[in-house]
């Protein structure tokens, strides 16, 4: 097994279900941006929700997701969901709610790609 190979592998790049990115850029929230990304990465994994090699959601943390100000800016995709202002507190609601049990937190949601498909609760 290649080096790629085994990368892919431990990050189930072929089966998991989400892929949350999270804007942490200067102009979408900055230190708050980078607070919200360490409780994510911690919340998946005690929730088992980011195991090695069963990935269930992916993330990744971007520096601009284009939409500057309402920051941090979440994005979840295959749901083509959007959300603004997330803290640590939003957060763990859109980990609960959104990719747990399948609901949106409309509190928080900036908008929905509807060119993917309808998502959760949509």
């Amino acid at each position: 097994m290649s080096e790629w190979e085994r990368k892919i592998a431990s990050l189930n790049l072929v089966g998991y279900q989400k892929h949350v990115f999270l804007c942490v850029g200067e102009s979408c929230g900055g230190e708050q941006g980078e607070r919200t990304w360490q409780f994510l990465k911690a919340r998946l994994g005690e929730l088992g929700l980011s195991k090695p090699g069963q990935v269930l959601v992916h993330r990744s943390k971007s520096p601009c997701l284009r939409i500057c100000g309402g920051g941090p800016i979440l994005v979840i995709y295959p749901d083509g969901v959007w959300y603004r202002q997330v803290n640590e507190a939003i957060c763990e609601r859109i980990i609960s709610e959104h990719l747990v049990d399948g609901n949106r937190v409309e509190e928080a949601l900036l908008c929905q790609n509807q060119v993917l498909g309808k998502g959760p609760s949509g």
